[in-house]
């Protein structure tokens, strides 16, 4: 049987300027915006505390639309949407990143239980 060898590739997963900035408007724009948000919805606390009644109807929809409308304010709305069609047009690689910090929070809708 012959020698296995191992052969090591470096890859260099290191982010242009301007993917990194995304990435962290991204972070920033979770933590400061969507993270209360959640809790006011859910009727939590910062701590995750039972503090109220969650959101329902109209309010709960409010609620969302006003979150999704400060995204589009913040310019963080449809990163991998095309700017013609109100996104950020960003390409694959740059949405990948920016999608990674926005999957920590997720809210629940009406859809999705």
């Amino acid at each position: 049987m012959a020698p296995v060898r191992l052969i090591v590739i470096a890859i260099d997963f290191s982010l242009s300027p301007e993917l990194e900035a995304i990435r962290l408007q991204a972070r920033t724009f979770v933590t400061d915006v969507i993270q209360p948000g959640k809790h006011r919805i859910e009727g939590n606390d910062a701590e995750s505390n039972k503090v109220g009644e969650p959101l329902s109807g109209a309010d709960r929809i409010f609620a969302l639309v006003g979150l999704r409308k400060r995204a589009f304010k913040d310019d963080i709305w449809l990163p991998h949407m095309q700017e013609a069609w109100g996104g950020m047009g960003a390409r694959s690689r740059r949405t990948c990143h920016s999608s990674g910090r926005t999957r920590r929070s997720r809210i629940r809708t009406a859809t999705s239980g």
